[in-house]
């Protein structure tokens, strides 16, 4: 059950933190990225391509989940999108996290250590692979 209400409260969270600063800060964003096409363009690529953005984006270590939040309640990506997104992006983590913590209590299931490790290093280098492989491509 801990990973169920762990999932739900972090997207409830997020939710909370898209939703004010969409409400926020969304039209000063538009109005700002009317003379920048570079930025729009970024801008159009993500509300065509949303759920895969923000999935792709749960999966960086090394932005924080606030930031990520906020961030794409500026951005036009769709509520149904992010929120799906978070939910399927949140799982992993949240899964090896539960299982280290829970090793760490004890020691005797260290497996569950180097089970949770392995699942931070498939949910890094996954996407990673996935996005070399389409580069290269045909």
């Amino acid at each position: 059950w801990g990973t169920l209400y762990t999932v739900t409260g972090a997207t409830v969270c997020a939710a909370l933190e898209f939703g004010v600063a969409r409400w926020v800060g969304r039209e000063t964003i538009e109005r700002w990225l009317a003379g920048r096409a570079r930025l729009a363009n970024f801008d159009a690529f993500i509300e065509q391509r949303g759920l895969w953005a923000v999935l792709i984006l749960r999966t960086v270590p090394s932005v924080p989940f606030e930031v990520m939040n906020i961030s794409l309640g500026l951005s036009p990506v769709r509520w149904r999108h992010f929120l799906a997104a978070t939910v399927i992006g949140a799982i992993p983590w949240t899964i090896a996290f539960g299982f280290m913590g829970e090793a760490l209590t004890d020691f005797r299931n260290i497996w569950k250590v180097l089970a949770g490790i392995s699942a931070l290093v498939a949910i890094i280098w996954v996407p990673w692979l996935w996005r070399r492989r389409r580069a290269s491509a045909p």
